[in-house]
């Protein structure tokens, strides 16, 4: 939450000098889930998310990349030790939940319109799993979704498309 509070003041410092009264948003996995907060900003005019989702809680007990992985497994680790036996999952996602309840884009999302948005996701993301990319859409109001049929480190190869895609997207706001 404090990173997004950081870039909303980037936002106010651009719009505050008039060289830049136009602002658009990319975002790329962790900066998608943070740009889906900032999308709310009415300075913001339009916002590309790659590779972003909702309920973070969810994402960290389901998401398997490497560095998730081993940070959720201390993390039942600790909560075993301090509980004397092995966390349940749905106690795992309450304390999760309790924890980033303020920076989970599903809590801000309603304020964001969805014309300004175009999500674009990998459809076999493991990182960022599918039914998060789908809660984030669904509480964004259902923007246009593109999915390419590849997985989180995938989707590097359909850079070009994506670029292609954010440009077009943004060049329709003007």
């Amino acid at each position: 939450q404090l990173r997004v509070s950081s870039y909303s003041k980037v936002i106010v410092w651009f719009k505050e000098h008039k060289r830049y009264q136009k602002i658009y948003l990319m975002g790329v996995s962790l900066g998608a889930i943070e740009g889906s907060m900032l999308a709310a900003d009415a300075n913001v005019k339009a916002a590309v998310l790659v590779m972003g989702g909702g309920d973070l809680a969810e994402i960290i007990m389901h998401s398997q990349e490497p560095f998730v992985a081993e940070w959720r497994k201390e993390l039942i680790k600790r909560m075993a030790e301090i509980n004397g036996s092995q966390p349940t999952e749905e106690k795992i996602l309450d304390l999760l939940r309790q924890s980033l309840d303020k920076a989970d884009p599903l809590r801000y999302a309603e304020t964001v319109m969805a014309e300004k948005i175009l999500m674009i996701n990998a459809k076999y993301d493991q990182t960022i799993p599918f039914r998060n990319t789908f809660k984030l859409w669904l509480a964004l109001n259902q923007p246009r979704l593109i999915l390419f049929p590849t997985t989180h480190r995938g989707m590097a190869f359909y850079a070009p498309a994506v670029l292609y895609q954010t440009g077009r997207f943004f060049s329709k706001r003007d």
